[in-house]
């Protein structure tokens, strides 16, 4: 496992099963890695977190300031499925190219399954759904309040097992 803690802004290309990065006042994490990475707590005092991987497997990441989470996989982003939340922040943005499915904490999601797979959301109070996307998958959101959706659409591959739930 790679770990990291800093007092300003990180930014990390890497080829590591897991990472720990922890920034200690104001500064975004930035991290490249070549294939599969577990997120075991990635976490920002003030500022941003973007990943960029194969798969992203998420314990916990935390934007704080509130900053914004933007996580990018050739794969699938998959949360802890132990029902405690995945990721806090801002905004969520994430792409991948099969399945998502996490547990949220955040004010606004843009997120788009590019190829096949699900979407699934389970956000712990209000959340406006900005852009939501699936290619040929299923859409489901839970909020804990207030839902609000700007765009949200399953119909690239027209079936019923597309559904938005």
């Amino acid at each position: 496992m790679l770990t990291v803690t800093a007092t300003g802004g990180v930014t990390l290309d890497t080829k590591v099963a897991s990472a720990l990065v922890t920034t200690t006042a104001a500064g975004s994490i930035d991290i490249d890695e070549t294939d599969t990475i577990r997120l075991v707590d990635i976490s920002t005092h003030n500022g941003n977190i973007d990943v960029t991987a194969g798969d992203i497997n998420v314990n916990t990441v935390v934007a704080g300031g509130p900053g914004d989470v933007n996580l990018h996989s050739a794969d699938a982003i998959i949360g802890n499925g132990t029902g405690a939340t995945d990721v806090t922040g801002n905004l969520l943005t994430a792409s991948a190219a099969n399945a998502i499915n996490l547990d949220t904490t955040v004010a606004i999601a843009n997120v788009e399954s590019t190829s096949s797979g699900a979407v699934s959301i389970d956000e712990t109070d209000h959340l406006t759904l900005q852009q939501v996307f699936t290619a040929d998958g299923p859409i489901t959101v839970n909020a804990g309040g207030k839902l609000t959706a700007t765009l949200v659409d399953s119909s690239t591959t027209q079936s019923d097992a597309n559904d938005i739930l």
